[in-house]
């Protein structure tokens, strides 16, 4: 049934309708005190249950719905409003932001169309996405938004035979599998975890559903009686779990093999990837360098076939002490393709406790952890010379950049392996000959002091190295000692791998394109900032404001964001009657509404100062361009105040710099230097 026969249908209702607003128009002063007047901003609110006047606003429309049809396409469709008012001229349809915040017009459709819809084009593949619709009369009042009962997932792909920009190799860790087989990557294969937003893939080529199902940590057994495994990530979708995030850009996902002959073969449009297939005893039984080696075959193979593509390596576990391996031993040397690869919680450094290295041992660490000879010598020896190691990794960083290892506080496994000052044993924690490491020691780099301590985490001695991050995600434990109820708590270990602190940093790598029907777009070209920015948002009519209107002291446009239209970036401040009044630099959404534009990061502020009079930005202080941006980074260079300096004297020059991360900014450490005598 169509929307216009459903519509149709509803004819004796009107009728009834039609007679209410004639009781409402004689008992009523005028429209509703909910809905904007002309040119106002459309409201949120729930539409579909406004009446319309006569004189007032027009009603909003009834029930909006969203439909995926796939290729980063949602079609947005509504009934007009009822009862019909013959004074509506269009409905606007804009994007609705997961904060709730109105995004940009995404379509105006006049009232009289013949179907009321319009298709949202070049979205996001694998993204939960909302529209709502607005009525608007011939007088431009417009009526409340309307919104849909459900969002969109949009599941799907990108056309066949589209060369991917990004390819990203997953390498799991112990107890993982895949099975061997083969598969069309380009062949309208989706890498999305969800169809349909709500449960998980059941049926991607057996190499990929294995992929998908271990590294969200997915029990295939219950996948309808869980559709969200228990120790799983929160919900589905970019955002939610890292290989949605990187699908969403275009990427395409493909796993790594503990065994030889995983590869891509074929014509670049057409290609087939082959997995060799491997059990969790190969994980364990295989020498971790080898697998290095066979890492490296698959990323010749992927490079050979897609020269242009941008490469990223991400490993877990063993796959992370694999991929790190990969980098000191080939990728330095020749990265094929890689931009960027990552260690999340991997045994880099090894691991103290060397138990599983000793045959008395390693069968029960091969049953009970999956770690066998092989993979618990290389950590015993990687542990024995980490401050060699260590070192020769910092050299390599210098030169090879492409490596960054993840890191979790509290995670079980590390922990363990590496003694921490007690075992729990029924109520008490029983000292441990092991000291105080924990599993952070293993997992990132540390410098050179870190030895004389002992490879104590808690000394000072022991901060984390370059190129290393801290996850912010764990541990997820109960509250008791992190070795209680050791294999309860194993699953800690695998939190990072859809950790929402580790998503943007990953993802950042991955190529943002930018359409070149749309790269010279800047919607937000022609705004008055000084209106977009008031004196109450830069306190200038505060009690110790100057009262005298808003300065834009810089502005530069750039598209950050990869969404092909620039993000404004504009350094504004209260207009001051003798010394100035500090910068604030703020970004907005090339892809907002010019009239209301988005508020998307406050990248400088007034306690980002060197003391608490602020920085100035812009040529008015002798900096001929304080904002430079290139690709998604942004550097700003301002005027700030040493301690000695009068109000109208800044000795100091700061050098800030962002970058975009696919969901914010991050900021690099600051540089301050001397520019003139005091």
């Amino acid at each position: 049934m169509t929307l216009l026969s459903s519509y149709a249908h509803r004819c004796l209702h009107l009728v009834m309708l039609a007679c209410i607003v004639l009781l409402l128009v004689a008992c009523s002063a005028g429209g509703s005190a909910s809905s904007p007047g002309p040119g106002g901003t459309p409201s949120l609110g729930v539409g579909n249950q406004q009446t319309p006047t006569l004189t007032g606003a027009p009603g909003a429309p009834d029930g909006v719905i969203l439909t995926n049809l796939g290729l980063g396409q949602v079609k947005v469709a509504w009934y007009p409003t009822l009862p019909y008012d013959s004074k509506i001229d269009h409905y606007d349809v804009y994007e609705i932001h997961a904060d709730n915040s109105i995004g940009g017009k995404v379509a105006s459709v006049p009232a009289t169309a013949q179907q009321l819809e319009t298709i949202a084009k070049n979205l996001n593949l694998c993204t939960y996405y909302r529209f709502g619709v607005v009525a608007v009369g011939t007088d431009g009042k417009q009526s409340a938004m309307t919104l849909p009962d459900k969002q969109a997932f949009t599941w799907g792909s990108a056309a066949p035979g589209t060369i991917p920009n990004t390819v990203v190799i997953m390498a799991m860790g112990v107890s993982s599998h895949v099975h061997a087989g083969s598969f069309s990557p380009l062949d309208g294969q989706s890498y999305c975890t969800t169809a349909d937003g709500n449960s998980p893939v059941t049926d991607a080529p057996s190499p990929l559903q294995d992929l998908l199902d271990i590294w969200d940590n997915q029990d295939p057994a219950n996948r309808i009686s869980h559709p969200i495994d228990t120790h799983g990530p929160n919900g589905f979708g970019a955002g939610n779990r890292l290989i949605d995030s990187l699908a969403s850009t275009g990427a395409i996902v493909l796993p790594m093999s503990y065994s030889k002959g995983t590869r891509l073969t074929g014509p670049p449009a057409a290609p087939t990837f082959t997995t060799a297939g491997y059990n969790p005893d190969d994980v364990g039984n295989t020498s971790p360098d080898q697998v290095a080696q066979w890492l490296d075959d698959e990323l010749v193979s992927i490079h050979t076939t897609w020269p242009n593509a941008h490469i990223i390596v991400v490993g877990h576990s063993a796959g992370g002490l694999a991929t790190y391996l990969w980098w000191t031993q080939h990728g330095q040397y020749q990265p094929q393709g890689v931009v960027q690869a990552f260690s999340l919680d991997g045994p880099i450094n090894g691991t103290q406790n060397s138990l599983c290295s000793h045959h008395l041992f390693s069968w029960g660490c091969s049953k009970v952890f999956g770690i066998d000879s092989p993979l618990a010598q290389k950590v015993a020896d990687l542990w024995n010379q980490q401050d060699h190691f260590d070192f020769d990794a910092q050299k390599i960083e210098q030169k090879s950049p492409i490596f960054t290892a993840v890191g979790t506080q509290g995670d079980a496994v590390w922990d363990f392996a590496d003694g921490n000052r007690c075992v729990q044993i029924g109520t008490q924690c029983v000292d441990y000959p092991g000291g105080d490491n924990n599993g952070l020691v293993s997992q990132v780099f540390h410098g050179d002091t870190c030895k004389s301590a002992d490879y104590t985490a808690s000394s000072s001695k022991c901060a984390t190295g370059a190129h290393s991050i801290e996850s912010r995600c764990g541990p997820l434990v109960d509250g008791t000692h992190d070795l209680y109820g050791l294999t309860g708590t194993l699953w800690t270990h695998s939190d990072v791998k859809n950790c929402r602190y580790v998503i943007p940093k990953i993802v950042a790598y991955a190529y943002h394109p930018t359409s070149k029907a749309t790269a010279n777009e800047n919607p937000l070209g022609k705004v008055d900032w000084t209106k977009v920015v008031t004196e109450t948002d830069l306190g200038c009519n505060g009690p110790t404001g100057p009262h005298l209107g808003v300065q834009v002291d810089e502005k530069q446009f750039a598209d950050v964001t990869g969404d092909g239209k620039k993000e404004a970036f504009v350094a504004v401040a209260c207009v001051a009657s003798t010394s100035s009044w500090p910068d604030r630099l703020e970004v907005f959404d090339g892809a907002s509404d010019p009239a209301h534009p988005r508020l998307i990061a406050t990248l400088l502020d007034y306690q980002d100062g060197t003391d608490e009079r602020g920085l100035q930005i812009g040529s008015h202080f002798g900096i001929p361009q304080s904002i430079t941006i290139s690709g998604r980074t942004v550097t700003v260079v301002s005027d700030g105040y040493a301690a000695t300096d009068s109000n109208a004297s800044l000795s100091l020059q700061i050098t800030d710099t962002f970058t975009w991360n696919g969901s914010g900014f991050t900021r690099a450490p600051r540089s301050v230097v001397q520019a003139k005598a005091p």
